[in-house]
């Protein structure tokens, strides 16, 4: 991880993740608001902007059907049904967007919407300081961002399962077994259900 920043965060997003970044415990938190990190979230839902950060340097997860809103029970079954028929997107964009195919999802996807998350106390902000990590949830990622100032386009018709924020739904602790971010599980790892290693 390069510094902190949207430069640092984007690289997270965009890359493939990274081990032991922080952990429970750690102090967390960054003056201001970062928003500027839509192109790269988009990424992970198959939505491209151009440029150097496309399906070949950004891999989206095997679909990227948004979900605006989460129903009693969740989105997280619907998603699994949708992982496994690698839909994608399903609205239109806006601001030189463009997205993936279903066979491009099968091509080049990978696992991009679960994800490990720091649970943090927000009341916590109110004050002078920043929050510690608590633990850490799986979460999985619901919606693609506006991006590209034409937020009209991507509201045009509904649904288009878009979010005006980066929204996530809680699948439960990340350390649970059976956890849906069991892949997380390090030896000696910080987070992330047990997972039984042979040491030498």
């Amino acid at each position: 991880l390069a510094g902190p920043g949207a430069a640092a965060l984007r690289a997270l997003i965009i890359g493939s993740g990274s081990c032991a970044v922080v952990a429970a415990g750690d102090t967390v938190g960054e003056a201001g608001v970062i928003s500027t990190l839509e192109t790269a979230w988009n990424t992970r839902f198959g939505l491209y902007k151009g440029g150097p950060i496309n399906i070949n340097t950004a891999t989206p997860d095997f679909t990227g059907y948004g979900y605006a809103t989460s129903p009693p029970g969740g989105n997280y079954p619907d998603y699994v049904n949708r992982l496994a028929a690698r839909e994608p997107y399903q609205g239109p964009t806006g601001g030189g967007v463009s997205k993936s195919t279903q066979a491009q999802h099968a091509a080049f996807g990978s696992q991009r919407r679960i994800a490990v998350g720091a649970v943090v106390d927000c009341g916590v902000w109110s004050g002078p300081g920043d929050p510690q990590i608590i633990d850490f949830s799986c979460i999985l990622l619901l919606a693609p961002i506006p991006d590209g100032g034409s937020a009209a386009s991507w509201t045009n018709p509904p649904p288009s399962g878009v979010s005006s924020t980066p929204d996530v739904e809680y699948l439960g602790l990340a350390s649970l077994p059976g956890s849906p971010c069991a892949s997380s599980g390090l030896s000696g790892g910080s987070y992330g259900p047990k997972v039984p290693t042979l040491v030498q």
